[in-house]
């Protein structure tokens, strides 16, 4: 398989067990699964390439954020909620709390209130 697409997994699952499985093939991190953020590309629901526009990665995420006129608001009983500093909320993400203080800034904010902050 060629280097510069390495990501893309076709015919089997993810390698890692903290991968998730877009249907396009492509392996994104489970902390990226429900951070409102839409990291799978939207799935083609026609023979041209078409796009229902849905996000594979966050079609059932009702328990973790709620999408108030396009802004999603993080439900803080479930996760918490990275800012991202002179963006407009809507690049706000959810964080769940198994993936704070795993060495990874999944804000992905640079190091404004990292979710690796203080550990």
């Amino acid at each position: 398989m060629d280097m510069l697409y390495s990501h893309i997994v076709t015919g089997r699952n993810c390698t890692s067990p903290d991968e998730f499985l877009c249907p396009s093939g492509r392996c994104i991190r489970r902390a990226n699964v429900c951070d409102s953020q839409c990291d799978c590309a939207p799935a083609p629901t026609t023979s041209r390439g078409g796009s229902s526009g849905a996000c594979a990665d966050e079609m059932e995420c009702k328990e973790y954020y709620t999408d108030v006129h396009g802004v999603r608001l993080c439900d803080s009983s479930s996760t918490l909620t990275c800012i991202v500093p002179g963006q407009n909320r809507d690049k706000d993400r959810c964080i769940h709390p198994q993936y704070l203080c795993d060495k990874t800034n999944d804000c992905q904010n640079g190091h404004y209130l990292s979710d690796e902050f203080g550990c």
